[in-house]
């Protein structure tokens, strides 16, 4: 209960509370600068009514009359041409990327309409500039339209002289023909007339237009900047989001808290005196134990580091590893803390001296003696030591590191070496807390009385 009357002490409260009004600060500034560095923008929209027009997208000879062609039409209004003319119409400092980028155009469903808006940051200058896209545009479509039709005049005309000369050669040669030629020149001289014909009143058609580009139906008029677009609102926005990102925060760091308060350590197994001394066969409870381990631990191979809540060596790696060797997984007992009663196969102090190779595992449980590893403690943090248990995983499934209590120097050393931790103890609330994720549980053992180490058996 001392970490629950922590957590919600006065000075932890006045901490929460410190780091919601930063939060709401922040987010103010934060707010403000956005709005300052991006002020609110003006934009002003022209509505124009588009005339179809030969030469142009939008005309009645390409079926423009179904409306496809108008999608066509808005994109020509950001075109190079149109921007410069707005530009020498306007004389505005601003680049062509930047009226391109300002530019806006939407043509309403099922309609000729085309609305042209412009944003600014000056109300009045998207007037103006809507406003001579706008009629900027409209020039362009008269303009094209009238080069397209000129150039169809001049293609025409041309025609017209080759068929003019055509007919003065017939009109030589019927002079002096003979009566059978006569009736055949005559025939070819009425064909071209009517070519002549045809060809002046297309041009007659061609002169007389249409050449009206369309009209503006709605001048410009500027719409009002959204409210949320000025800064001293984006900064009472920034600030709100900032409360409530600090209430968020102190809600979460209290959940965690209050859920460290109420959490306990999952309880593996619990293994008795007889559970312990009683090791070949395995109990019942060794064998549930073990199972517990190997489901929540589901990578193969792995280390689990064994340290007591106590001072007192671990008791339950001999049970243990007996019991998880039993489901066909080789194990190998590191024996720092001096408890193994598991045959051994080589010395931990000659391992980390280098003075002989880690051996082969012949049997399904063996051992690594601790020796005299007082005297070579701090070897354990050493490289030599993880390059031990890595060969030992290429030759067993299951590696347990056996150390004294779990706030001695060798539990502390190894527990980088570990995957997981099980602290045995008499009761669950006795481990450490500060095992974090590493903990996989917790084996009950009985409580040691007279400093008698529980399940200790004489060596065989």
């Amino acid at each position: 209960m001392a970490t629950a009357a922590w957590h919600h002490s006065p000075s932890h409260r006045r901490a929460r509370l410190l780091v919601t009004v930063v939060l709401a600060v922040l987010g103010a500034l934060l707010g403000a600068t956005l709005g300052l560095l991006r002020p609110p923008s003006a934009t002003a929209t022209t509505t124009i009514l588009i005339d179809p027009l030969d030469g142009n997208p939008f005309s009645t000879s390409t079926r423009g009359d179904n409306l496809t062609n108008l999608g066509t039409e808005a994109q020509l209004v950001g075109s190079s041409d149109v921007i410069s003319r707005v530009i020498a119409k306007t004389g505005t400092a601003l680049t062509p990327d930047v009226l391109h980028s300002a530019l806006t155009v939407d043509v309403p469903t099922n309609t000729q309409l085309m609305e042209i808006s412009v944003s600014t940051r000056r109300a009045e200058a998207a007037v103006t500039l809507s406003q001579a896209f706008a009629e900027q545009f409209l020039l362009a479509r008269k303009d094209r339209a009238m080069t397209q039709s000129n150039a169809q005049i001049d293609s025409l005309e041309t025609e017209i002289a080759e068929r003019q000369k055509e007919r003065t050669s017939l009109t030589g040669a019927l002079a002096t023909a003979g009566a059978s030629e006569v009736a055949t020149l005559q025939s070819q001289i009425d064909s071209v007339n009517t070519q002549i014909v045809s060809l002046q009143s297309r041009v007659a058609q061609l002169r007389a237009g249409p050449f009206s580009p369309g009209q503006i139906v709605s001048p410009a008029a500027s719409e009002a900047a959204p409210l949320w677009r000025f800064w001293p609102v984006l900064a009472a926005l920034g600030g709100l989001a900032g409360l409530a990102a600090g209430a968020a925060v102190a809600l979460l760091r209290r959940q965690a808290h209050g859920r460290a308060i109420v959490r306990a350590p999952r309880v593996l197994g619990a293994l008795t005196d007889e559970d312990l001394a009683a090791t070949t066969p395995p109990s019942q409870a060794a064998r549930t134990t073990a199972l517990a381990i190997l489901t929540t631990e589901r990578r193969r191979p792995f280390v689990i580091l064994i340290v007591s809540a106590t001072e007192a060596p671990p008791v339950t790696a001999d049970a243990l590893a007996v019991a998880i060797a039993a489901t066909e997984h080789r194990s190998v007992i590191v024996d720092v803390a001096g408890a193994s009663k598991v045959p051994s196969v080589a010395g931990l102090p000659d391992l980390l001296a280098g003075s002989r190779p880690v051996p082969d595992l012949d049997e399904m449980v063996t051992s690594i003696a601790p020796g005299d590893i007082a005297s070579m403690e701090d070897l354990l943090l050493s490289p030599r030591m993880s390059a031990i248990v890595d060969e030992l995983l290429l030759r067993a499934d299951v590696v347990l590191l056996a150390a004294t209590g779990q706030s001695s120097y060798a539990a502390k050393a190894l527990a980088d070496i570990a995957d997981r931790v099980v602290v045995e103890a008499p009761s669950p609330d006795q481990a450490e807390a500060g095992w974090g994720e590493s903990l996989l549980g917790i084996v009950l053992v009985p409580r040691p009385a007279d400093g008698q180490t529980p399940g200790a058996r004489e060596p065989r």
